[in-house]
Parts: C-alpha cells; sequence; structure tokens
C-alpha cells in the first residue's frame, strides 16, 4: 500500500485516455530530441555544470516551480464550481484507484483529472530537481564510473533531461489551458 501511495503522484500518467499520450510522450519528444541533437552539433556548446551552465539555469527555474504547482493544485481541489465534478465528456478518460485493495476503474471528472495533472507536475518538477543535483554530486567522479562511455552517458542524460523538461513545460500549458479556457466552459 505505501508503495501505491508514494508513486500516486505519476499516476496522471495511468489516465487512459485515447489522445493524452501526444501531450505526454509524442509532444515532449518531438521537441527534445532535435534540441538534444542541436545541442551537440552546435561549434560552441553550452557547459552543462558551472556557474554559467545548462544545469545551474534549469535549477534555478525548478526551484519555484513546486510552489506555483502547489497552489494550482489547492485552487483546483477547492474551486467552488459545480462544472468541475461533473464526467468529462465522453470518451471519458479513466484511471485505475485502489479501493479496500482492489483496483477499480473511474471516469474522471475535470477537477480529479486536473488534481492528477497538477500533482504529476508538481512530482515531475521535483524529479528533475533531483536529477540535476544528481550529476552535480556524481560529476567530478564521473569518468572514473563511465570511462569511455562518459559521452553517451551524457548524451542519454541531455536526452532525457530535454524530454521531461519539455514533458514539464507542455503539461503545463496543457494545465494551463484547461484553467484559464476549459474550466469555464460548459
Amino acid at each position: 500500500m505505501i508503495v501505491y501511495q508514494l508513486t500516486r503522484p505519476a499516476a496522471y500518467l495511468l489516465i487512459k485516455d485515447r489522445a493524452k499520450w501526444k501531450i505526454d510522450w509524442l509532444l515532449p519528444i518531438s521537441v527534445a530530441l532535435p534540441m538534444t541533437v542541436i545541442y551537440f552539433c552546435l561549434p560552441a556548446v553550452q557547459p552543462l555544470l558551472g556557474d554559467a551552465g545548462i544545469i545551474k539555469q534549469v535549477q534555478g527555474f525548478l526551484k519555484i516551480l513546486p510552489g506555483f504547482y502547489l497552489a494550482a493544485l489547492a485552487a483546483v481541489a477547492t474551486f467552488n464550481k459545480n462544472d468541475l465534478d461533473r464526467h468529462l465528456p465522453a470518451p471519458t478518460p479513466q484511471i485505475d484507484i485502489m479501493v479496500n485493495g482492489h483496483e477499480v476503474p473511474i471516469n474522471l471528472t475535470r477537477r480529479r483529472m486536473l488534481s492528477y495533472l497538477f500533482g504529476y507536475l508538481t512530482f515531475l518538477s521535483l524529479a528533475i530537481y533531483l536529477m540535476t543535483v544528481s550529476v552535480v554530486i556524481v560529476a567530478p567522479s564521473a569518468n572514473a564510473i563511465f570511462g569511455k562511455s562518459l559521452f553517451i552517458a551524457k548524451g542519454l542524460f541531455v536526452g532525457c533531461l530535454s524530454i521531461f523538461f519539455a514533458q514539464m513545460i507542455i503539461v503545463t500549458i496543457f494545465g494551463l489551458y484547461q484553467l484559464c479556457d476549459r474550466i469555464h466552459q460548459p
């Protein structure tokens, strides 16, 4: 049960909807892969580490995001708007929840979907921040750890960071669309 509880912030990814994968994976990968290739093909590559490094810039941005996402989550959870508690239009997205030790599929309301979305974004921003901190810690020993595979490890890190960072930005924009526009439509 504790694993279920600790992994629930990532449950947004488990929402069953026929088009959501485009927002969650197709668009982020479509943005991240060219960014990663361009990064490694540039003649003067911006360093990953150091005061002017990419990681330092990303960490500065990531420090403010969990607070924003938690505020959005709290607002969604407490909005006094009945439309938020109606099921989403057909085909209604679903998610499995644990009830008395059994997984039960439920149809999502807009409130529940937005709660999962902003919970996931909070989790993702913290995970990316911890990923960048880990790289800063491991970097001094990177040659000893990875040896000749250092370029591959660096490529995998930049690629993963790019995908999850792009996912965070795109899902945030989707969440803002839901809060700014869709929430006011019947």
